[in-house]
């Protein structure tokens, strides 16, 4: 009752009155770095639930008696789901007639998601707990309403970045594009970086109490005093739910603040405005213009065009989806060689963002996941490194915060194909240092590089999406003509790179790591991808 008055509430915030000439105004002027970042605040929130979600996800999964095959399986649900239907969805929004906008009304149907698998995934045991009535088949509901929590969660943190980052550029100058995208980075690399602080922190000590008692206990035909400390709660229960609890509350003030920074222009509105521009015949491309800034109204690209033209009029869905399937058959060279790399990077990523506090856990700290072997003594070694690790994953995120904040001014320096290349060497050699030597010391080094790695995966291949759209490059380097493409749709079939390698990753790193019998296999992995991703990013399109 509580969460549904907050949405409705948020909603009726958000469109409390029409969007006047003056918003329009502001849309359509430069952006001041307050304003860039209220806008992205939004992933701010989302990368601290995204922390959360990597951090403690497969550690609560496997305390709650999934094995690692398994786990890794749980992993593949959301990127099946999201693969098909974020495209899809991207499509929508480009031709969302809502008054609200094209862009919001999708982030807040995302950010509704979160909130059910925030609170599925940091209460599934309490919740299955009260349903299963003490019966014996417990752990069923349990495992039943966590793995639905996964996948919510999952799904929607990174369905909700492609509309966020739409909406950003859809209230921004094309002259703003690149900080805009930049400072989103930042904001995510700060997100992120709390996350995993909060989740380093033992929160449990605020409801656990701990008791000392004797044991006697039979060792070399010898009876021994030993004392144990016993806890109320572990990793899997109180520490998460409190945890996630702080989750969400932050998620609701970011996406406060960010849907209700700008208006948007509603579909309508630009219908009017693109006519306008058609009749007065603008050529973006024309000497003469290059010689002075180019307005906002002046950069509605064909593609806009095109979906307020043709998709407006009475397409149905399965007319949609044929186009969908078409402009991803059908993509431009340029934009398929910028999705190999980014599935190569989001392949190297995550098998470090699913994986690397359960590796920390076991392989460096030498502890196991599951109380099965009744030792209390392994369980808190890998409880411990579980929360080292989301520490030092908070160095990951602090890193791609600073360097992101940066960056514009190394491609400036040293132009976009080299830091494209180079920054997935960097953290290739990271990878493997840490899984040859499996010291403490190398897991917050290593952490240090995936910063540098998530930066420019964050942030290159939307800039150079957004100048292909810009500066109309699918059409100047065909003879032939090309399917209108929509900016929402190649943002998120670059974005739905992260769903495909998900899915792969999520069926053979778990049957890697049995057959092998070690975690380090993951860190090995990361590794190699990483390399695959500079050698293919030599292949991109750049216009720098």
């Amino acid at each position: 009752m509580t969460m549904s008055f907050k949405i409705h509430h948020l909603i009726n915030k958000i469109n409390e009155s029409e969007p006047t000439q003056r918003d329009f105004d502001n849309v359509c002027r430069r952006k001041t770095k307050l304003e860039l970042i209220c806008i992205s605040l939004i992933v701010f929130g989302i990368e601290i639930c995204y922390a959360a979600e990597t951090a403690f996800v497969s550690p609560i999964l496997q305390k709650i008696g999934i094995p690692i095959e398994y786990t890794s399986m749980v992993w593949g649900l959301s990127p099946i789901i999201g693969f098909f239907a974020c495209p899809i969805l991207g499509s929508l929004s480009d031709e969302c007639h809502l008054p609200l906008g094209r862009r919001r009304p999708f982030i807040i149907l995302y950010s509704i998601g979160i909130m059910i698998g925030l609170i599925l995934t940091g209460y599934g045991h309490v919740i299955g707990n009260f349903f299963s009535n003490g019966s014996d088949n417990i752990n069923t509901f349990v495992i039943i309403l966590t793995i639905i929590g996964v996948v919510l969660l999952d799904f929607n943190c990174d369905a909700c970045q492609s509309p966020a980052r739409a909406y950003l550029i859809d209230v921004s100058q094309e002259s703003d594009h690149s900080v805009g995208l930049s400072t989103f980075t930042v904001m995510a690399g700060a997100g992120g970086c709390i996350g995993y602080v909060l989740g380093g922190i033992p929160w449990n000590f605020l409801n656990n109490q701990v008791t000392e008692k004797k044991m006697i206990l039979l060792e070399n035909d010898t009876w021994i005093n030993r004392t144990e400390f016993v806890t109320q709660g572990d990793i899997a229960y109180s520490h998460k739910q409190i945890l996630f609890s702080m989750v969400a509350v932050i998620y609701v003030i970011c996406a406060f603040i960010s849907l209700t920074s700008f208006k948007e222009i509603p579909l309508d509105s630009l219908k009017v405005r693109n006519n306008l521009n058609l009749d007065k015949s603008i050529d973006i491309f024309d000497e003469e213009e290059e010689k002075s800034p180019i307005s906002y109204d002046d950069i509605i690209s064909l593609d806009r065009m095109a979906i307020i033209e043709n998709k407006s009029c009475g397409y149905n869905n399965i007319e949609m989806l044929r186009d969908h399937i078409k402009s991803v058959l059908n993509m431009p060279n340029s934009l398929l060689w910028l999705c190999i790399t980014h599935f190569f990077c989001w392949m190297s990523l995550l098998c470090y963002s699913l994986y690397f506090t359960d590796f920390v856990g076991e392989e460096v700290f030498g502890g196991i996941p599951s109380d099965k072997e009744k030792n209390a003594e392994l369980n808190q070694k890998y409880d411990s490194g579980v929360r080292i690790g989301s520490f030092c994953m908070g160095l990951y995120s602090l890193s791609c915060s600073f360097y992101s904040y940066f960056l514009e001014k190394i491609i400036y320096k040293f132009n976009t194909r080299k830091v494209y290349t180079f920054s997935p060497l960097i953290y290739s050699f990271g990878m493997l240092l840490l899984g040859i030597s499996k010291s403490k010391a190398m897991i917050g080094i290593a952490s240090l590089t995936a910063g540098v790695m998530y930066s420019c995966l964050f942030t290159i291949p939307f800039i150079l999406v957004a100048q292909y759209h810009t500066k109309e490059s699918f059409e100047l380097l065909s003879n032939e003509p090309v399917q209108a493409r929509g900016l929402g749709t190649d943002i998120a079939i670059v974005s739905s790179m992260v769903f495909i390698a998900q899915f792969f990753l999520s069926i053979f790193i778990g049957f890697f790591i049995k057959l092998i019998g070690t975690k380090t296999v993951v860190v090995f992995a990361s590794s190699l991808f990483s390399l695959c991703a500079s050698f293919s990013a030599q292949k991109i399109l750049y216009l720098d």
